[in-house]
Formats: structure tokens, sequence, C-alpha cells
């Protein structure tokens, strides 16, 4: 038992006393042990609380970054699906234009060749060089190559379209994969139909396919990882 003051006559008295002994002075005892249980369970509650808002933030922030790399590395695929597409483009478009240019040579000159006397050579007569050109164009292996590669500049521009809300970091990729690819748009159609001279059908072809080389090493130099959450 302890001993206290009494705060009217200041003699000593026990701590549980409620009525002073000697003046008479009353006093009020708590539950000492009420008070403390109160106070732990308080204490209790509002760590609970904290904690579950602690753990409400850190899933939210879980959350939130799983849905941005999830997002991010979508856009990154996008650009790789953009590469690998023009580049099956390219080669079936670099065979078109191999193909247009010997067809248009042999015809003017009248030079037979494996792969192009089907075209310019037709009942016993040459052909001139825009017979021998409509000649290739209506040939049905032809006709599928550049089916195809419609097909293929379609799936690669869909590609580009599909990158939307681009993130930050990727802001200056998304701009190069945009000019790569609208060289690649260039260099495919050009591919497709024979226009001007033969002269100038090659000239513009290599001019084209320099532009579109240049655009392809920024845009390679460029290519993002994917991340991790």
């Amino acid at each position: 038992m302890a001993m206290i003051q009494c705060s009217k006559c200041g003699t000593d008295i026990s701590d549980k006393a409620k009525i002073c002994p000697y003046c008479g002075e009353k006093y009020k005892r708590g539950n000492k042990k009420l008070v403390v249980l109160i106070s732990i369970a308080v204490i209790i509650i509002i760590a609970a609380v904290v904690g579950i808002v602690i753990v409400g933030n850190n899933n939210k922030k879980k959350k939130e970054r799983k849905i941005y790399v999830e997002h991010y590395n979508e856009c990154v695929q996008n650009f790789k699906d953009i590469k690998t597409g023009a580049e099956k483009g390219i080669v079936i478009g670099d065979k078109l234009a191999a193909l247009t240019s010997s067809v248009w040579s042999d015809s003017i000159f009248k030079q037979a060749s494996l792969d192009t006397i089907m075209y310019t050579y037709k009942d016993d007569t040459w052909q001139s060089y825009s017979q021998a050109l409509n000649n290739m164009y209506a040939d049905e292996t032809v006709k599928s190559s550049i089916n195809s590669l419609k097909k293929i500049k379609q799936d690669v521009n869909q590609k580009l379209n599909d990158i939307n809300d681009v993130p930050d970091e990727l802001k200056e990729e998304y701009e190069s994969a945009k000019t790569f690819v609208a060289f690649f748009n260039d260099r495919v159609d050009f591919c497709s139909k024979a226009s001007g001279s033969l002269s100038t059908y090659r000239t513009t072809y290599e001019s084209k396919k320099t532009a579109y080389s240049q655009a392809l090493t920024r845009f390679s130099a460029k290519m993002p990882k994917e991340i991790e959450e």
C-alpha cells in the first residue's frame, strides 16, 4: 500500500483511502486497472487502423505498379512487333522491286531471263515495258506477294495505333516508331506499283531504301526492354 499526503491537511494517508481520517477530506478513486486496459485497447485500435491504412496503401501501390508494368510492356511488345513485321514486309517488297526493275529492263533491252521471260515475251513477240509490267502484275504469284505486303503494312500500322497513353519513359521511343513506320509505308507502297521511268524508279527506290535503313537504325537504337514489377 502506498502513502500519499492529504491535499487538505497534509497528513500521510493510504492512496486507497476515500476519506482522510484526520480532516474528513473526500477523495474519488478511479479503477487504475480499468484505465490501463482502456488505454491499451485504444492503442491497439489505433495501431490496427494505422496498419490497415498502410496495408491498403501498399496494396494500392502494388496494383497501380502492376497495371503500369503491364501497359509499359505491352507498348514495348508493340514496338518489337512493328520492327519484326516491317522486316518481313521489306523482304517481300525488295523482291517485288527487284522483279519490277528486271522486267522493266529486260522488256526494253529484249533480254531473255528465266525470272522475267514469262512477262516480257509472249506469242513470239517482245512485249513493251508497260505490257510486260501489266503481265507481271496480273500474275497470281505477284498478286499474292502484293496482297501479303498490304496485309503486313496494315498489321504494322495497327500495332502503332494500338499504342495508347504512352508512358512518359517511352515518349521518345514512340516518336521514333512513328517516324520508322512512315518510312516503311513509303517504301512498301513504292514497291507495289511501278511509276516514272526505269531510271527514276531505280534511283527513287534506292533513296527510299536508304531513308528506311536510317530510320530503322534510329528505331532499333531506342528499342526499350521490358520491366518487372
